[in-house]
């Protein structure tokens, strides 16, 4: 089974007149956030991407942007994607991606052997003696990292992928919308064609409506290339 599929979306899933906006929160020294979420989707995301996905029962909950201005390169921890749900960190199965920026974007998923799976500390949030609304909780997404046993830490990163059995890889193509896995671990390296910068969007859902890989699949079949 494939870890990823092309998706029949238009190239790209922002609403024109605000791109450049999102763009400029990019520039350098302006924020020290690679990954920012952004829980007002339908301010930014096109109407005809929002009804679309509507109509296949999948709301966009939120979406996440990744990158800065002037990066001719980057790479990701290795990591599996996860959210706080009913009291505990939850993994999330799928996510639509788009790198809207020209460069080399490699994104890889892995069987990490003996690295150990790392969760972030409990919400502060969840402390409180009351109950919070799921949306207002802050770190709806984060990631959970893979590390050597002596390295369980979660403030201690790990890029080394060398341990690692590599399962599948894909080569992003530019403004291409792509149904990817993200409940297996997995990491993005990128490079810049003109150091111009890094934007990807993604797109992200309600847990009570997709909760795993195989159900993604069936409902976003009307829009599966390959």
């Amino acid at each position: 089974m494939s870890f990823y599929h092309k998706l029949n979306l238009p190239a790209d899933p922002l609403k024109p007149e605000l791109k450049n906006q999102l763009w400029d929160l990019k520039k350098p020294g302006y924020s020290p956030r690679y990954s920012t979420q952004h829980f007002d989707a339908k301010q930014y995301i096109r109407q005809d991407i929002v009804d679309t996905l509507e109509k296949l029962g999948l709301p966009i909950k939120y979406f996440v942007d990744f990158g800065k201005k002037d990066v001719e390169s980057a790479r990701s921890f290795l990591h599996s994607d996860i959210c706080y749900y009913n009291q505990k960190w939850t993994k999330i199965p799928m996510a639509i991606n788009w790198d809207l920026t020209p460069g080399d974007t490699q994104f890889s998923w892995y069987d990490v052997g003996n690295l150990v799976p790392t969760d972030p500390p409990e919400p502060e949030i969840n402390k409180l003696s009351v109950t919070i609304p799921q949306q207002h909780i802050t770190k709806n997404f984060t990631i959970q990292l893979y590390k050597d046993t002596s390295e369980t830490d979660y403030d201690r990163n790990n890029y080394d992928v060398s341990s690692c059995r590599l399962l599948e890889s894909l080569r992003i193509e530019h403004s291409t919308a792509y149904l990817v896995r993200t409940d297996v671990p997995h990491q993005i390296i990128y490079r810049s064609e003109n150091a111009t910068g890094r934007m990807g969007i993604s797109i992200r859902f309600d847990l009570d409506k997709v909760s795993t890989w195989d159900q993604a699949i069936d409902m976003l079949q009307p829009l599966i290339v390959n």
